[in-house]
């Protein structure tokens, strides 16, 4: 094909020997998360400004959970507030980032957790479904427990 561009995914690094598990979201572009499977702690990652590549920088730990996930509701970060919403089982949890500049670290962060919010849908899977609209003002869900659709806005405290 004369004249066409072509754009593809090249593999640049691999990190390897870890389970990430269902949840993996860049928070910018020099940090990243994943959530390991039968884990309370979030692994970040974060590029090293001296050599270009990620590495895992700290384990961020937040409310135990009690049951495992389900692929069905993906992490969701929102870089005007700073916030990522993540499930963990029957619990979805709403993760607060501080950004700083360190001597390892263009950009390096601390975490806060913000709110967490329990279902106790007593389902091996959590039992919770849902998802959140594009700019983070609503979070649908629906869980095996009330069986309820449940809408909630946003709200700055």
């Amino acid at each position: 094909m004369q004249g066409s561009n072509k754009s593809f995914w090249k593999v640049i690094q691999q990190i390897g020997g870890g389970n990430c598990g269902y949840r993996v979201n860049f928070i910018t572009n020099n940090i990243f998360v994943c959530r390991p499977c039968r884990s309370n702690s979030l692994h970040m990652y974060i590029e090293n400004s001296n050599t270009g590549k990620y590495q895992q920088a700290r384990d961020f730990r937040y409310k135990k959970y009690q049951y495992e996930c389900q692929t069905q509701f993906p992490a969701r970060y929102f870089p005007q507030r700073y916030l990522l919403l993540i499930k963990h089982g029957d619990t979805i949890n709403l993760i607060k980032f501080n950004f700083f500049e360190s001597l390892l670290y263009q950009q390096d962060c601390n975490c806060i957790l913000e709110q967490c919010l329990e279902f106790n849908s007593n389902q091996f899977n959590g039992g919770l479904f849902g998802g959140v609209s594009e700019n983070g003002e609503f979070l649908v869900t629906w869980d095996s427990r009330s069986l309820q659709i449940l809408i909630r806005q946003f709200k700055e405290m």
